[in-house]
């Protein structure tokens, strides 16, 4: 088979060797890998990449300078944090698919390459992965600057395309209603039959389902949650860790995925969280589930007394709503958290209160969220206007 090149150096093809084909790549030293699959060739390359000191030379492509860059940020970021943006540096800007900016060589990328990459984005992507990608991009040109390998940041002043012209909509916030969460309640205690009264259809999911709606919790943080955090007394929980899905990367037989424990997103989700009546009675359910618990046991176990997962979660969130019969027919257990942010703020809670609550970093992002829950206040504010009015007609 013709041998090509790809990314801007070294040559790719396909090898007949003792009646086996393989894959091969040969880079500008000469040096040769094989794998059987393309998959494993291309994980060769980039555990030798990643093992050797890395020298940025007038060659070099944006995605091999992106490779390094993400390598350098290895230590200085979450692991979750690192799953996506590897995600971005794998599948967007290392994937040439007819907006590709990986190959173009670092030393002479322009301003046009880099918009016409943001702009085709858009015919395939969701504004949020277009915006998580600028700003990668952005911290990777702004070290190409810094180290002097281009002179300015090409992608600086690049525009977004604005939500009109971006062919995968952004997904809308769903919202819960008080009828829907008082349904999902009552789902909750449902039974598997007459005959067997004490055993929960949906199992523990379900209370864990309970908890979220009236606490605004991540799910990560729920997970997290250990009994040392829990405040019988004063009717409140601490949220100091979260637990979250990450890659295994030392598999050896494993599952592809396993769960990190870490601090929470930010310094403000470090919170005390004060539990309603409903909250309360789910940890009591858990207290008598597991009675003879320490300070480090987990507090959402399934039935076998290992910790729930967030996909089972979700599934059983997804029947309780089918069978409830509630109004939203589709939720995930991550919009009943923006679910109780909305009650509180349709029930006449102070804004800067709820982001608080719900351990958010910057009011702004509270707003953003819920701002358009919030015709109310418009219409308050236009009532005080119109009796302004009345009252200098009198």
């Amino acid at each position: 088979m013709a041998s090509k090149r790809k990314n801007g150096e070294g040559t790719y093809g396909k090898k007949i060797i003792n009646g086996i084909e393989y894959f091969f790549y040969r880079d500008v030293n000469k040096k040769m890998f094989y794998g059987r699959t393309e998959k494993d060739l291309m994980q060769k390359i980039k555990k030798y990449k990643n093992s050797t000191e890395f020298i940025v030379s007038n060659k070099t492509t944006i995605y091999e300078y992106s490779l390094m860059w993400l390598e350098n940020k290895k230590m200085s970021i979450k692991r979750k944090t690192y799953d996506g943006y590897e995600y971005i540096v794998e599948y967007v800007i290392g994937c040439p698919d007819g907006f590709d900016l990986g190959s173009k060589q670092l030393s002479s990328v322009t301003e046009n390459q880099v918009h016409s990459f943001i702009n085709g984005m858009a015919t395939k992507h969701a504004r949020s992965t277009i915006v998580k990608t600028k700003a990668l991009l952005n911290q990777i040109f702004n070290l190409a600057v810094k180290e002097k390998y281009i002179v300015v940041n090409p992608i600086r002043d690049v525009v977004i395309p604005i939500e009109d012209n971006i062919e995968k909509k952004t997904k809308e916030i769903v919202f819960l209603s008080t009828e829907d969460m008082d349904k999902l309640t009552i789902e909750a205690d449902r039974v598997l039959s007459s005959k067997s009264p004490d055993k929960l259809y949906y199992g523990n999911n379900a209370k864990a389902i309970v908890f979220l709606y009236n606490t605004g919790l991540r799910i990560g943080e729920l997970i997290g949650l250990q009994w040392k955090d829990v405040d019988m007394d004063r009717n409140r929980i601490k949220v100091t860790m979260t637990d979250s899905l990450i890659k295994n990367r030392n598999r050896d037989g494993q599952a592809k995925h396993k769960l990190d424990r870490t601090s929470p997103k930010s310094k403000a989700s470090v919170r005390w969280v004060p539990l309603s009546d409903k909250a309360i009675e789910v940890i009591k359910y858990f207290d008598k589930f597991n009675p003879n618990h320490t300070d480090k046991d987990y507090v959402f176990l399934n039935k076998d007394f290992n910790r729930i997962k967030a996909s089972l979660v979700n599934r059983t969130l997804k029947n309780m709503l089918s069978r409830a019969d509630c109004k939203i027919k589709h939720c995930s257990v991550h919009e009943l958290r923006h679910s109780f942010g909305s009650v509180l703020i349709l029930n006449g809670v102070d804004i800067k209160v709820v982001s608080k609550l719900l351990g958010h970093s910057k009011i702004t992002t509270t707003y953003d969220i819920y701002v358009h829950i919030l015709p109310t206040q418009e219409d308050d504010a236009i009532r005080v206007l119109n009796k302004r009015t009345e009252d200098e007609n009198k």
